[in-house]
């Protein structure tokens, strides 16, 4: 990893902060689809927990490889569409459904990529995945705080502790991925971090487009589905991701201002 230091403090103060903003706004996303798809399996407050030690690593394992994040997403996306287009009414659609299928499908374009491209970035991906967990593991010292002090009810939640989590974990990841870059960037072969990064991606891809979906048609477009957890997230998203934007791109002024590099991940 080679770090590239570009220091023109008001000239690239846009660009970070632009940078920084889609950094939250994935942030942001991720945090809510986590939280809410366990909510009913762990319960409150521990699903607010899990999505603080879950959601670094997933944002970690979609910067990658932003190309073949780009990739995955519009392949996933039309693959998405058209099923649901032609396979609603076969009855056989659901939502489990509709987030296997980008998975498989992001898995395999993911492997091929890592096996193809070898160079790539996508080949430091385990690093930064255990970067992110040992974020999350770290930002969750405050979530615990804060449902001590305030309670885990969504008003909480959603969009004040994601507000502050997201710049806090930003600015320890970066902090932090030197070191994991440099020891632990062999764990796994370019055909596995590829496939990994590309399960994630196709499984965060299929949701969005569900949320996307729901969020104009009572049903997910030509079939069935239950959109009780859909509905779930659309409601919390708007500020939550607001509030990330936000707090993101005042990290990326003040990391602009204060001359710290940009890395090259």
């Amino acid at each position: 990893m080679q770090p590239q230091l570009q220091y023109q403090p008001i000239g690239n103060l846009g660009l970070r902060g632009l940078a920084w903003i889609f950094a939250g706004i994935i942030y942001g996303f991720t945090f809510v689809s986590v939280a809410q798809s366990t909510l009913d399996a762990v319960g409150p407050a521990y699903n607010v927990l899990l999505a603080t030690i879950v959601t670094p690593a997933l944002t970690a394992l979609i910067y990658s490889s932003m190309r073949l994040t780009v990739v995955i997403a519009n392949v996933v996306l039309v693959v998405t569409l058209l099923f649901t287009m032609f396979g609603g009414d076969s009855g056989y659609l659901s939502l489990h459904l509709l987030i296997q299928i980008p998975a498989a499908l992001g898995m395999l374009i993911g492997a091929w990529y890592g096996w193809r491209d070898r160079g790539s970035r996508i080949c430091c991906a385990d690093a930064k995945i255990l970067d992110g967990l040992f974020v999350g593991l770290a930002t969750s010292l405050l979530t615990g705080l804060a449902i001590v002090l305030f309670g885990s009810s969504n008003a909480v939640v959603y969009p004040w502790l994601v507000t502050c989590l997201a710049p806090l974990a930003g600015a320890l990841y970066m902090a932090t991925v030197p070191w994991f870059l440099r020891r632990l960037n062999k764990l796994l072969p370019p055909a596995g971090d590829g496939a990994v990064v590309g399960l994630g991606v196709g499984i965060l891809t299929g949701l969005l487009f569900v949320v996307i979906a729901g969020s104009f048609e009572p049903d997910v477009p030509g079939g069935s589905v239950e959109l009780s957890f859909i509905e779930s997230i659309y409601d919390v998203l708007g500020a939550t991701l607001i509030g990330t934007a936000a707090s993101c791109f005042v990290l990326g002024a003040v990391r602009q201002l204060l001359g710290l590099p940009w890395y090259r991940l």
